[in-house]
């Protein structure tokens, strides 16, 4: 290579042509290496400049496919209905509770 203290003239043609060979090999992982080290700073940059808050969609991965994928938004639905269900067991257990109290305060108003 151009560095190298090596003799070109001594060296066969199929040695020359694999010397250049692996010196334009060598040109061009530099080039890509520069290349991938610019994205990657590029991205960092990016990433500190993004709020701390990791969404729920990034954090499933699903990011990219947009917040109202056919995945998400039949997650969403069951959560909802799940959240719906419990809303309705806590306000029956809610109202089962008043009618015992109420029930006792009407049987203690009978007994005296």
């Amino acid at each position: 290579m151009e560095g190298s203290s090596v003799d070109w003239g001594n060296l066969s043609p199929k040695i020359k042509f694999m010397m250049n060979y692996i010196e334009e090999l060598v040109k061009k992982i530099d080039k890509d290496t520069q290349s991938v080290n610019a994205k990657e700073e590029a991205l960092i940059r990016e990433r500190d400049e993004r709020p701390k808050v990791v969404s729920i969609h990034e954090s499933e991965g699903s990011f990219e496919e947009g917040n109202y994928s056919e995945g998400n938004r039949s997650s969403w639905s069951s959560m909802g209905e799940r959240s719906e269900r419990h809303g309705r067991i806590e306000r029956n257990r809610r109202e089962e509770r008043i009618e015992d109290i109420v029930g006792e305060e009407r049987n203690k108003g009978r007994k005296r």
